[in-house]
């Protein structure tokens, strides 16, 4: 009686450890897996931005970067695999043997309207591609250091920074805002009323 009785304690303390392994965290390789197909799944949303009519999606959603009043472009540039520069407002990153740098554009009356990439290539030419958004009366506006940004171009801006490492000629307005291109060869938005 005794030994069934030893045999049954020992049994359920076996049950028990069991049981209670079951809660601990699972090994680092299993964790790591689970957590990057949650990030590639993150990776794969698409996030829509409507600017002036024009209709575009990205992987980024530039609400994470917008705090109250103020937009934390270098978190954002960072998520899309940009490295922040010794220059104010400039990100850069290297892309299939071409060096791209994104710049915001100097401020005018403390309103940042524009952004430009610079493709440079290891055989010494080097493109740029200016996007300015004029704006648009109703256009919510975000604090970047001591100037402001409206949050359209923050959409354009993120956008154009996924698109620039492989897009043709490394220029990422080049197909959704082709038909804003002027004879400067520059990208021109407006939603001003006339």
């Amino acid at each position: 009686m005794k030994t069934k009785l030893i045999a049954a304690v020992l049994a359920a303390l076996i049950c028990a450890s069991f049981i209670a392994g079951c809660g601990q965290s699972k090994p680092s390789g299993t964790e790591s897996s689970s957590a990057s197909s949650e990030a590639q799944s993150s990776k794969d949303e698409s996030y829509s931005y409507e600017v002036s009519n024009i209709h575009f999606s990205c992987k980024t959603d530039i609400q994470k970067y917008i705090s109250g009043e103020a937009a934390d472009f270098d978190s954002l540039a960072e998520s899309i695999d940009y490295e922040k520069t010794n220059k104010t407002n400039q990100w850069t990153i290297a892309s299939n043997g071409v060096r791209i740098l994104a710049t915001l554009g100097e401020p005018k009356d403390g309103v940042i309207s524009s952004i430009t990439f610079t493709a440079s290539k290891m055989d010494g030419t080097k493109n740029d591609y200016k996007f300015t958004y004029a704006g648009s009366d109703s256009d919510k506006f975000c604090k970047i250091g001591d100037n402001k940004i409206p949050e359209p171009l923050i959409a354009v801006a993120a956008y154009a920074l996924e698109k620039a490492p492989d897009a043709a000629n490394n220029d990422p307005f080049s197909t959704t805002f082709k038909n804003y291109k002027n004879d400067k060869g520059e990208y021109v938005l407006s939603d001003k009323a006339e």
